[in-house]
Formats: C-alpha cells, sequence, structure tokens
C-alpha cells in the first residue's frame, strides 16, 4: 500500500539562488520504499538579450584569462534553472540527486536505490529533502516534491 507522507509546492525567487531550502517529512513504521517526485519549472531562460548580458558578465569576472568571441556567447545558452535534491533519513545522509531533468523520480530501499543514493532501509522518525538551488534564472521557478511511502518494495 502507498501513502502520501509529503506534498509540497513552492515558488522561489532569484534570491534563493545559491541557497538551500528543507522539506521534512516523518516516515511511520513498517515502510519499505520511499518514492520522489520532484518537478520544476520553468526550466529554461527564454530571454536571450538578457541571457547574452549575464554570459559576458559571467566570463568577464569569472574567465577574463580567456577570449570570448561575440560569436561563442550563445554556446551558453539557453540558460536554465537547476535544482538539485538531497535526502536524509534519521540514520544519515543517503544521498544526492545532481540532474538536470526537470521532472524526476528517485528511490530508496534497503535493497537498491535510484543512482546518486545508498540504498537504505526506510527508518521510521523524521526525514528531510533538502533542495539545492544551484541556479535561479528565470525569476522565479515552481517546485513541487512529493514523496509517498510503501510497505512493499515496488
Amino acid at each position: 500500500m502507498k501513502k502520501v507522507l509529503a506534498d509540497f509546492t513552492k515558488e522561489y525567487f532569484n534570491a534563493d539562488n545559491h541557497t538551500h531550502k528543507e522539506i521534512p517529512f516523518d516516515v511511520p513504521e513498517g515502510l519499505k520504499e520511499i518514492r520522489i517526485k520532484i518537478a520544476y519549472s520553468p526550466k529554461d531562460f527564454d530571454d536571450e538579450t538578457a541571457s547574452l548580458a549575464i554570459v559576458r558578465e559571467v566570463l568577464k569576472k569569472d574567465a577574463w584569462y580567456a577570449p570570448f568571441e561575440e560569436k561563442d556567447l550563445k554556446y551558453f545558452l539557453p540558460l536554465k534553472n537547476h535544482i538539485s535534491l538531497s535526502v536524509d533519513s534519521p540514520d544519515g545522509w543517503l544521498g544526492t540527486a545532481h540532474r538536470h531533468a526537470p521532472v524526476q523520480e528517485h528511490f530508496i530501499n534497503e535493497r537498491e536505490s535510484a543512482y546518486g543514493f545508498r540504498p537504505a532501509p526506510v527508518t521510521s522518525g523524521k526525514w528531510k529533502i533538502t533542495l539545492s538551488m544551484n541556479c535561479i534564472i528565470t525569476g522565479k521557478v515552481t517546485v513541487r516534491v512529493i514523496v509517498e511511502g510503501s510497505d512493499e518494495i515496488l
């Protein structure tokens, strides 16, 4: 039987760039697997003029030693939002999904787990997801996280 343990939707803004946001949730006794679904949008920053200005500024500041011609700047487009997801159980950190896809699903159980996480028993108690706002470039991004627990390994 599946049970929703958390259903979280929130908007984040450019000011949240390079921050970490925690989503705590409780896991009851008897579960054997956790599934985490994350979706965020938008993914791409569609303003080419603003994007090129950002690329110019970043290259000037951080890659001053490498010459770039104006025609080379489009190589970096489109700029994209990027959010990664880490999971901690009561027993400690279980891993991180540092993916670029805006829709993802991850699982953890004692036998196996999604890439980036270690297999672990689903211990009852306080768990948390940490969203790392690696890049928020579009002004606003909407994030939804759903955590489901199951009393069997799916």
